[in-house]
């Protein structure tokens, strides 16, 4: 009998039951039951040949099946993969989104991946008809963000627009990371706009902050910040971005800390601040500003820094609640500077009830230093022409 006079039941029967060898030499001589035969190959773990069977008489779920299958991307063919994609919209298939998440993956990891850019984005817009609300989620909007390849601003606040709609969030470092969103002169305010429209504004502005590159643009994201009542940490911009002295900026920045609207980085500082003349300006401003360091401070007075002792005692003073060493240390440095009224006004204040013979000594000392300078005030007095 031809084997055109079998019916398709019995053309697949053949195919499933059959040892794999004679179904598939069944497959080749008649030329049918491909729907069959693409789902024998995943079976036996053929998944290049199943995707080489899909052809138009392929049902619905047999696409779906052979398209969602993790390939190597080595071995596979792309230009097979969007062939095959191809014939499902051509038959007005729906893919899932396990189907598009793969396809995209597996066109974002080839090393030609970016050429298929125009492919990916019109492929997310056609899932985003068909499958709307599991389409939003963050994977499958950052894979098209990902090898945008002609970087357009306006594709990225497309697609961005979308996911935010749909409830799905891209993540602002990864956008401008991965895309080559760098945050400069001549786009920091339509890159700032795109993130305030994807995320709530306090990751809107750090995000553009930490990938603002040069002086102006750091200042100026900055300003903006402080001019919206947002909240920002200037920290890693200020210290690893800025090219010039940022004392020029140290009266807005003093307002923006004592305003609440700056917050610095204390850990960052202490490890910079012995070796950076940036960090020390940092810690400067945080005292204008009456910002809290207490990390820093203490890795000052560990590291003997080079810092005047008026400002280390605003720093101190700037704290919630100092610990014992620090109190110890600082009372120590004041009292050699010969500031003993300050020294003992720490340990008075922090260390009153402490009775340990290591405060013991630091209170005599300033005692005998604070009397030292008024025995010298009083011989000045009575002897006022006197050289000392």
């Amino acid at each position: 009998m031809e084997h055109h006079l079998f019916p398709d039941e019995v053309i697949d029967a053949i195919i499933d039951r059959a040892t794999f060898s004679s179904a598939w030499t069944f497959f080749k001589r008649t030329g049918r039951g491909h729907n069959r035969m693409a789902r024998r190959f995943l079976k036996e773990k053929l998944p290049l040949q199943a995707l080489d069977t899909l052809d138009e008489t392929c049902d619905q779920d047999t696409f779906e099946e052979v398209l969602s299958y993790p390939y190597d991307i080595f071995d596979l063919s792309l230009e097979q993969l969007i062939e095959k994609m191809d014939i499902t919209r051509k038959k007005g298939y729906k893919c899932g989104p396990k189907v598009l998440l793969n396809v995209l993956t597996l066109l974002s990891k080839c090393n030609l991946g970016k050429m298929y850019s125009s492919y990916m984005q019109s492929l997310f817009f056609d899932m985003i008809r068909e499958h709307p609300m599991l389409v939003a989620k963050q994977e499958f909007s950052q894979v098209v963000l990902d090898n945008n390849l002609d970087n357009s601003m306006l594709i990225k606040q497309l697609i961005c627009k979308e996911a935010f709609t749909l409830n799905g969030m891209v993540d602002p470092e990864l956008l401008i990371s991965t895309c080559g969103c760098k945050v400069d002169r001549y786009g920091w305010r339509e890159t700032l706009h795109l993130l305030l429209e994807m995320v709530e504004p306090e990751r809107a502005y750090q995000s553009a902050l930490d990938a603002a590159t040069g002086d102006e643009v750091v200042f100026s994201i900055i300003r903006e910040a402080m001019h919206a009542k947002v909240i920002v940490d200037p920290t890693e911009a200020l210290l690893f971005t800025c090219s010039r002295d940022i004392s020029a900026k140290k009266e807005p920045l003093a307002s923006g800390l004592k305003a609440g609207l700056l917050k610095l980085n204390d850990y960052i500082i202490s490890q910079m601040i012995p070796m950076d003349a940036e960090a020390v300006m940092l810690f400067e401003l945080a005292g204008k500003g009456s910002y809290p360091l207490p990390e820093s401070l203490r890795s000052v007075l560990d590291m003997q820094c080079n810092i005047g002792v008026t400002l280390l005692f605003e720093a101190w003073c700037n704290l919630e609640k100092a610990d014992k060493e620090t109190c110890l240390k600082l009372a120590e440095r004041l009292t050699a500077e010969v500031l003993p009224r300050e020294a003992l006004f720490i340990l008075n204040t922090h260390l009153k009830f402490d009775k340990s013979p290591e405060v013991a000594e630091a209170v005599k000392a300033a005692s005998e230093m604070e009397a030292t300078v008024a025995s010298l005030f009083d011989e000045r007095r009575h002897y006022p022409y006197c050289v000392t």
